[in-house]
């Protein structure tokens, strides 16, 4: 004798979704989160190969006082300042100009160049860049030793106990390339690409109709497996009738 249907009820719980389901979703579709990172990565690299190479060359000036005095440090930290501020004067990017013969425009040759205090060791940070890394690296140098001249023939007239000397601290290392940063940029377009495939196929999951029919399938199964569950077995000798003595 075939048994009652069941009728899932108005309260029955609606299936969640969980992680594994998100998981499974990825697994089924792995290659298409494949193909948009291996895409991310080549676009990538073909992106820092057209760009055009940019190196940076540094150098360092020290800002010291002439003797040991806690007053003098304090005016080294209240002009370090001022300091940076007169490397990047166009008096400087002329002299520069003129010395290595660039027959650059003086406010492209100083937008080439930064310098700025750094206030725990009081000295002095001058990048410099540009598509030639040798031409970086003079540039930084001769801007550093027209400083170090400039600054000598101000303190000239000044008392040597009260002098703030400025001097370079050594001479600048070979340019290293600031741009592109061909590996950084590859890992930054495999990791955005992953997140990319991973949105696009579970967008994928909800816009197919055909995932998305197998999709509501599987939730009135689970519905129905959920309301079996709570629906509970009348037991046999409850049928029967109350026995006669």
């Amino acid at each position: 004798m075939p048994g009652p249907s069941v009728t899932p009820s108005k309260g029955a719980k609606q299936p969640v979704v969980l992680l594994g389901d998100y998981l499974l979703i990825v697994r089924r579709r792995w290659w298409v989160v494949l193909a948009v990172a291996v895409t991310a990565v080549v676009a990538s690299f073909v992106f820092s190969r057209v760009q055009t190479p940019v190196y940076r060359a540094s150098a360092s000036l020290t800002v010291s006082p002439s003797r040991m005095d806690y007053g003098q440090t304090l005016v080294i930290e209240n002009l370090i300042r001022q300091y940076a501020r007169e490397l990047q004067t166009e008096r400087l990017a002329e002299q520069v100009n003129h010395i290595l013969k660039l027959d650059l425009p003086i406010p492209r040759l100083r937008e080439k160049m930064k310098a700025s205090p750094v206030m725990d060791d009081l000295t002095l940070q001058l990048q410099v860049d540009d598509t030639d890394p040798n031409r970086a690296r003079d540039i930084v140098f001769e801007w550093s030793r027209e400083f170090v001249k400039f600054h000598q023939n101000r303190m000239a007239s000044v008392d040597p106990r009260d002098r703030i000397e400025v001097n370079l601290l050594d001479r600048p290392p070979p340019a290293e390339l600031n741009w592109p940063k061909r590996t950084q940029i590859m890992i930054a377009a495999g990791v955005l690409g992953l997140l990319a495939g991973v949105l696009l196929v579970l967008a994928l999951e909800y816009v197919d109709p055909t995932v998305a029919s197998a999709r509501r399938s599987a939730i009135l199964e689970s519905r129905r497996a959920e309301a079996t569950v709570e629906t509970p077995t009348e037991p046999i000798g409850a049928r029967s009738g109350p026995r006669l003595e």
